[in-house]
């Protein structure tokens, strides 16, 4: 069985993995992918034929003719494109759903790779080429999706956890990664933080300017670690501000701000250090050592 009849001979049932919302997004937007191959094709169809009808009309005067239907011929190349751009925009858009609504990323060049035919190598224009191409286009033209195929491509980059547990592990791996920015040339990256007491030390966690006034701009370390506390006190994942209002703003033009029981006060510094002081140094401890100190994917950073 070839890849084409492989991918046509795929029987869409319920799909017990994902939650009822989700399925119906993946029903909706098949429905539509579905229809609109016979919609594409017969406006394509129509756009050649009443050109060919024009071209016969005029004979052989149809260059000095006027073109009456001067806009087909962009039609007809906005329609091939949209033919041939189908099933891309098909793979992207489900993707595109389950990292918006599951924090998750996810490597969709993959995914098209494994169920689209390969474009063939344009390096030599030959009769070769143009018979490949042709068959490309014909492949292209006759392959049908179904959403089923698509999401068993995103399980298999799940690597086995579920779609809360993924986001969860990016998130850490984040927070890891920005309090590590010597990771990329050093195996054992010195700790851009520091605990003191209940008080989590963040070095780089703003920056200061007076031009005309002081103001405090946030840096991406400080948004992404007020995400990771958030998740660990609520569970929730880009909640961080909303558990602090002022990390949506871009820029701040007080240096100290006091929230709830779990973090009571947060002070910026003009060197660029951030205090992000707990309620209690048992849940910060805790929070260090999960979102912090472990390098989820790699080796824990005491190691």
């Amino acid at each position: 069985m070839g890849l084409l009849d492989k991918f046509n001979a795929v029987e869409i049932k319920a799909d017990n993995r994902i939650s009822e919302a989700d399925r119906k997004y993946c029903t909706t937007l098949q429905e539509a992918y579905d229809k609109a191959k016979e919609q594409l094709d017969d406006v394509y169809t129509i756009l050649i034929r009443v050109g060919n009808e024009q071209r016969r009309i005029m004979g052989n005067d149809a260059e000095r003719m006027p073109k009456f239907l001067e806009g087909c011929s962009s039609l007809v190349s906005q329609v091939d494109e949209d033919i041939m751009n189908r099933h891309f925009r098909f793979i992207n858009a489900i993707v595109s759903y389950f990292e918006r609504e599951y924090t998750v990323n996810l490597e969709r060049s993959c995914i098209c790779e494994h169920l689209i035919p390969k474009k063939p190598d344009s390096s030599y224009w030959n009769d070769a080429y143009k018979q490949e191409y042709q068959k490309y286009r014909q492949d292209i033209k006759n392959l049908s999706l179904s959403y089923v195929s698509v999401i068993d491509e995103i399980y298999a980059q799940l690597d086995g956890f579920s779609f809360e547990e993924r986001a969860v592990n990016e998130l850490k791996k984040r927070c890891w990664e920005v309090v590590h920015p010597g990771r990329y040339y050093n195996d054992n990256p010195e700790d851009q933080f520091e605990v003191k007491g209940s008080t989590l030390r963040l070095t780089y966690g703003c920056s200061h300017s007076s031009w005309y006034s002081d103001t405090w701009e946030l840096t991406e370390t400080l948004r992404v670690v007020l995400n990771g506390i958030a998740h660990y006190f609520y569970g929730m994942m880009d909640y961080g501000s909303s558990m602090f209002p002022f990390a949506s703003a871009y820029r701040v033009e007080t240096d100290v701000f006091e929230y709830s029981r779990f973090v009571p006060r947060i002070k910026f510094y003009k060197n660029g250090r951030v205090d992000i002081k707990f309620a209690d140094s048992k849940c910060l401890n805790e929070f260090v050592e999960q979102y912090l100190k472990t390098n989820v994917g790699g080796q824990n950073d005491d190691q």
